[in-house]
Order: C-alpha cells, then structure tokens, then sequence
C-alpha cells in the first residue's frame, strides 16, 4: 500500500511540475548552456521509472517490474507532452527522447540496486 501511495504523490507532482506555465526556464543558460528543460526531464523521468518499478513490487520478477515502470511512464509521457501545448508549453520531440532517456536510466538505477540487493 505504501508504494501505491508514493506512486500516486510522485505522479501528481509529476503533472504539477510538466504542466505549470513555466517560460523562463528556456531561456536559462549557464556556461553557454541552453536546454536546462531537457535536463529536467531527464531527472524528473528517472525518478518516474524509478519509483515506477519500485511501486511494482507486487511482481515477482524483475523483469515484470522493468516493463511495468516502462509502460506506465511512456503512457505518462506520452500525453504529458501533447496537454503541454494547452497551458503555454512548448512541446517537441526532444522532450520525448529527454524522458525516454531519463526513464531508461532510472530503471537501469533500478535494477542494479535490485541486483545489488539480492547478491
């Protein structure tokens, strides 16, 4: 149950944060750095795969709990990206690869905490 309730809490955070009326953000730069966005997808969907896989532990196998966290977040991801273009977001196809790319790395954290846990 609690696993349910922390992937419940992190999912209406997820929205709060990917669906507020950020504008600023873009224009952020740093060291001549300018897609400060794209990390922030990354780091937000690695915590999303994370807790995603973690929030599966009713499965047995870790594989099942890989495909369950990957489903679910590119079913988040998904969407989230087409509702962005209605609250003054600007959506594109590299956001997407951001969130694929921070998805695979948390469930990559995921599974060598889980191996590393079980030897």
């Amino acid at each position: 149950m609690r696993n349910i309730i922390v992937l419940v809490l992190w999912i209406m955070l997820l929205w709060g944060v990917l669906l507020a009326p950020i504008e600023d953000i873009e224009k952020l730069q740093f060291g001549g750095f300018s897609h400060w966005d794209k990390i922030g997808h990354i780091i937000l969907f690695g915590i999303t795969g994370f807790v995603f896989a973690y929030s599966a532990s009713y499965f047995k196998t870790i594989t099942a709990r890989i495909l369950f966290g990957f489903i679910f977040s590119v079913s988040l991801a998904l969407p989230t990206q087409g509702l962005q273009r209605f609250v003054a977001r600007d959506s594109d196809f590299c956001d997407l690869l951001a969130d694929t790319a921070g998805l695979s790395l948390g469930l990559l954290v995921y599974v060598l905490l889980e191996l590393r846990r079980k030897s």
